[in-house]
């Protein structure tokens, strides 16, 4: 402990001695998103390869040889295989994939993330049989989730305790942006599937470059002892009115940094209770976004308005809810560190339930073919369009915010990787069981099950999850541990 008050007093004694030429060391909010952007250039790819497939697939289902790549129709087996092999690649890989950033340092995982997307899209470029495109894909997989993984704790760890909720709104601007790019490469190359991939790792060796010129996570170096490194990266971060603040920045991360406990990372997630709670909280919170049946509705948006009977296209609907994500998402930005996650959250729980339920009482109407539907063809559109107003508000952002907010920097990794792998599992499951239960009940008792279970997390949101707007790490445990 003396020794430790010390180093304290040397640091503090330097700042007698501040002078100009410090002055010029410290960088502005530039290097912050420089770094930050850079970073989620992979969730840029991330979006991408999460409907590579959608490009893809017409290519693989083509009877001309000249341009499909494996010179035959993919198989329905052949298809489901390859779905389902890459959904178990992807569970099995998360708890693995969050050990890296600890091992190796943030900054260098984030360039491991861009390299493997290099090779994975060249690899992809030059598949001619279907059975290296189900271990290709998988590794695909594998490689988007750690891509999720370590910008997730990267974000978190670079920004400032009064910009976390903006962080988290451009993380999720990035999903998208991607989506939509691929959906733009794919036009212009058309059937060159070899160009179309090459693209993508040509976005990856960007990445890779600026890589070189961003600033490691401050909390990472603090985690490691190197003091010195920590502090001079919070004066590249941010702009420092008083010079003795990245020291005292440094020192108020020290107390969740220094600890020595002698148990394992992963026990220490269920044996501290601060951990403990955040777990429960963040499941919870990952929980409701799935049963919002965001990642099922907007896949089968198009056979959903088709059985729905309604004036509008699923295509035009499915043009309309991007359009609408994009800009909400954007005006998100400006007021989610000023309103706070609590008004958020709830907000986004109740609006989506209510549409939810009031979209399954329209297909109710629709799939008994009763009179009063015939009045009611409008419903779905405002009801899809303002349901996805509501998940945008809160559940499409926040829980990443929070998951990064809740835990202490030594577990953090562990719990995101902890976390996204129940979020995949329970996600394999709804998508299991959503066209078993369309066939069997209809779709209408699905949608309502989403509404329901969201209104149970309205519940549980407002009653026990704690507002983490503009605290720090540190004061965040301590209402946690209460």
């Amino acid at each position: 402990m003396d020794t430790k008050n010390e180093r304290k007093e040397q640091l503090l004694l330097k700042n007698e001695k501040f002078n100009v030429k410090d002055i010029e060391e410290i960088k502005g909010p530039g290097m912050f998103y420089f770094s930050l952007l850079t970073a989620q250039l992979l969730l840029v790819l991330t979006g991408s390869s999460m409907v590579w497939l959608a490009i893809v697939f017409p290519l693989l289902a083509s009877t001309d040889s000249k341009i499909n790549p494996i010179s035959r129709p993919i198989t329905p087996a052949e298809t489901s295989m390859l779905l389902t092999f890459s959904g178990i690649a992807g569970v099995l890989s998360n708890i693995f994939l969050s050990r890296i950033p600890d091992k190796i340092g943030r900054r260098n995982s984030l360039r491991l993330i861009g390299v493997l997307f290099v090779g994975i899209f060249i690899a992809l470029a030059f598949t001619r049989n279907i059975y290296i495109f189900f271990v290709n894909f998988s590794i695909l997989t594998i490689i988007l989730n750690g891509a999720i993984i370590s910008v997730t704790i990267y974000g978190c760890e670079i920004a400032k305790d009064n910009n976390r909720g903006r962080v988290g709104c451009i993380y999720c601007i990035m999903f998208p942006v991607g989506n939509m790019l691929t959906f733009i490469v794919g036009s212009v190359v058309k059937t060159d599937f070899v160009l179309f991939n090459f693209i993508f790792a040509i976005i990856a060796v960007l990445q890779i470059i600026l890589s070189f010129f961003i600033v490691e996570s401050p909390i990472y170096l603090a985690l490691r002892g190197r003091q010195e490194e920590s502090i001079n990266t919070f004066k590249k971060l941010q702009s420092y009115d008083n010079p003795k603040d990245p020291e005292n920045e440094f020192y108020s991360l020290e107390p969740s940094s220094d600890s020595k406990n002698k148990k394992t990372i992963f026990s220490r997630l269920f044996r501290d209770k601060a951990s403990r709670k955040a777990l429960i909280l963040c499941f919870t919170v990952f929980t409701i976004q799935q049963f919002t049946g965001i990642f099922i509705i907007l896949p089968f948006i198009v056979p959903i308005f088709n059985e729905a009977g309604t004036s509008v296209s699923g295509t035009v609907i499915s043009l309309i809810v991007g359009f609408v994500q994009l800009t909400v998402l954007c005006a998100i930005i400006f007021v989610v560190d000023r309103t706070g996650r609590r008004p958020l959250l709830p907000l986004s729980s109740i609006g989506c339930s209510l549409m939810l339920c009031l979209l399954a009482f329209y297909l109710y109407l629709n799939d008994k073919q009763l009179p009063l539907v015939n009045s009611l063809r409008w419903l779905p559109v405002i009801c899809i369009t303002l349901y996805i107003v509501s998940y945008t508000l809160g559940l499409a952002h926040l829980p990443v915010i929070i998951m990064g907010e809740l835990f202490n920097n030594e577990v953090r990794a562990t719990a995101v990787g902890a976390i996204l792998t129940v979020e995949r599992i329970i996600g394999i499951i709804l998508g299991f069981a959503y066209p078993l239960v369309t066939e069997a009940f209809g779709m209408y008792l699905n949608i309502l099950v989403f509404g329901i279970v969201t209104f149970i997390g309205f519940i549980l949101i407002f009653i026990f999850l704690p507002e983490t707007r503009g605290k720090s790490f540190i004061e965040i445990q301590s209402i946690l541990g209460k």
